[in-house]
């Protein structure tokens, strides 16, 4: 059943704005003025999403949104080098909001991630499943980049378990690595921030990685010889950096560490026994050594990949493709997009295009991350979205329930207009019914208040949700 896009969005809206002024109060503002235009019912406002330049101060954007928003709606979100709306990645603040009466949203920080990081993933999302109050359909992670992204990914886990998707990311700065910070009503450094979503909600979520399709490789294999974490110093027993300029034939090894649409372009990653390729790094050169995005362990063997930009656009479709095939079958109210920060770097030319291939998933939110989050999986160099809408059937049974229990004669009423073509006049309703006309009117009153029909004129016509409901419940049921 074809549900359309303004019928999906009676039940959740999304807002977003985006702004680029100077001034960081004043920005956090302006872009969250933009986002509340798009809210007709601001009456249930549950989320708000900030994301900022590393390059503003976070105390002042906060605040600036704070200044529209005030203090009782939940902040969240962090540093990024791109904010990503639509089809356009911006280097502002964004901010993005969502309002539902049907949706529950509860959230938590673990502060001291790179000293305690499991313990600090376990302590955020069980702040926010608290806070949530219930079992939550979807838990949101937005952390620090700290060296141990995977211990903090294991507390949360231990936590929920696999049944219970999460899915986020890394906050970005400006490629040095250690200026990220998260927000979570207030700024915080070292930390990750948990949100739990709760209530009438489907997650859809999918993964698009990079293939052979996307990448060329001299299939050259290399085994890491010595390796600390991250930091790889030695293949083959050669240093890391010589081996790497070796094998991607690059001239100028002095020049290699600023450098970085070459190495972002020109990956080592690893080849799973189903062929699944995981690409790794470097991500950062610092003294000489490799810094891949995710831990090496010394043994692993490396193969060279090139990313051909001109065919990323494949995974981007094949991200659309996937969310648009998995059920239920209606408009989405909002899709939230992790887009490596390396990727972005080096399709600036490219990204407005590949994001216009996810237009069937608009509005569309996110942010450039240093590592995606999905389900128990850390990842480098994947797009990751997570489109969200309403749950319709549990919705209008509910109220369908609650309707039927108060106006027990909306039953026999509903299934009358069904049976005249869904749409019908009073009183041919009344005829049909051998009640009066008076009586018919009040017996549709019920519909029209609980959004099963609209009437226009004489006639009463069943909307998209009369037409779910007896679907889902009134017709299965008889």
């Amino acid at each position: 059943m074809y549900l359309s896009k303004g019928f999906v969005m009676e039940f959740m809206e999304f807002g977003w704005g985006t702004s680029n002024d100077d001034n960081p109060l004043k920005s956090g503002a302006y872009a969250a003025t933009e986002a509340l235009k798009n809210i007709k019912n601001t009456k249930y406002i549950n989320l708000a999403f900030l994301f900022s330049s590393p390059d503003y101060e976070p105390e002042e954007v906060l605040n600036g949104v704070k200044l529209i928003l005030g203090n009782n709606i939940p902040i969240v979100g962090g540093s990024a080098r791109y904010s990503i709306i639509n089809n356009k990645l911006h280097s502002g603040v964004s901010v993005g909001i969502v309002s539902s009466k049907y949706l529950d949203v509860g959230i938590g920080v673990g502060l001291g991630v790179s000293i305690n990081p499991e313990e600090c993933g376990k302590r955020a999302v069980e702040t926010a499943i608290k806070d949530l109050g219930m079992a939550p359909k979807l838990v949101m992670v937005f952390m620090s980049h700290c060296n141990f992204e995977e211990e903090v990914l294991n507390g949360i886990i231990k936590k929920v378990g696999m049944s219970i998707p999460v899915f986020g990311g890394v906050t970005s700065d400006n490629f040095e690595f250690n200026r990220t910070y998260q927000y979570c009503n207030d700024v915080y450094v070292d930390s990750v921030v948990c949100v739990a979503f709760g209530g009438d909600i489907v997650p859809k979520i999918t993964i698009g990685r990079f293939t052979e399709r996307e990448l060329n490789s001299k299939g050259i294999k290399g085994r890491v010889t010595e390796a600390n974490k991250r930091y790889v110093t030695k293949i083959n027993n050669i240093n890391a950096l010589e081996y790497y300029a070796s094998v991607f034939n690059y001239k100028k090894l002095e020049s290699l560490s600023k450098d970085r649409e070459f190495y972002f372009a020109h990956q080592f990653g690893i080849l799973d026994l189903n062929g699944r390729i995981y690409l790794k790094g470097p991500v950062s050169i610092k003294n000489n050594t490799l810094v891949f995005g995710s831990n090496i362990r010394e043994g692993i063997e490396l193969v060279d990949y090139e990313i051909e930009k001109n065919k990323v656009g494949n995974i981007f479709e094949e991200i659309n493709r996937n969310i648009l095939n998995t059920p239920p079958h209606y408009s989405h109210t909002f899709s939230f997009l992790t887009l490596p920060a390396y990727l972005a770097e080096i399709g600036k030319e490219s990204v407005n295009e590949w994001l216009t291939n996810l237009g069937d998933l608009y509005p569309l939110f996110g942010f450039s991350s240093y590592g995606e989050i999905l389900f128990g999986e850390y990842n480098n160099y994947t797009i990751s979205l997570c489109s969200i809408l309403p749950d319709l059937s549990n919705i209008c049974i509910k109220e369908g329930i609650f309707m039927l229990t108060k106006y027990p004669a909306s039953k026999e009423t509903i299934k009358k207009i069904y049976e005249m073509g869904c749409c019908v006049k009073i009183e041919k309703l009344a005829e049909s019914l051998g009640i009066h006309r008076r009586t018919a009117y009040d017996r549709v009153e019920p519909l029209l208040r609980y959004g099963f029909a609209k009437k226009e004129g004489s006639k009463v016509e069943l909307t998209e949700l009369g037409r779910l409901l007896l679907k889902k419940f009134i017709l299965k049921f008889q």
